[in-house]
């Protein structure tokens, strides 16, 4: 775990992982693109994933100072 001494501003990335597999219009993935975290402090991260039929999505996700470096990387 990092401990930040002042408040930052984390880049947040995703991805679908297979190419092959495409976003089609009864899925919607939201999320925000950045994460402000205080301080000596944590946040969390939501990330809201609809799907109004029944599908398998593989994600990436990165949490990181920029899109090209990331501290943390998540497969879902």
């Amino acid at each position: 775990m990092y401990v930040i001494s002042a408040m930052f501003r984390f880049s947040v990335k995703w991805e679908i992982l297979r190419q092959d597999t495409r976003q089609d219009l009864s899925t919607d993935i939201k999320g925000m693109s950045f994460i402000d975290v205080p301080a000596n402090g944590k946040k969390d991260y939501k990330l809201n994933v609809f799907a109004y039929k029944e599908t398998t999505l593989p994600l990436k996700v990165g949490i990181g100072y920029s899109p090209a470096s990331y501290l943390y990387l998540y497969m879902l």
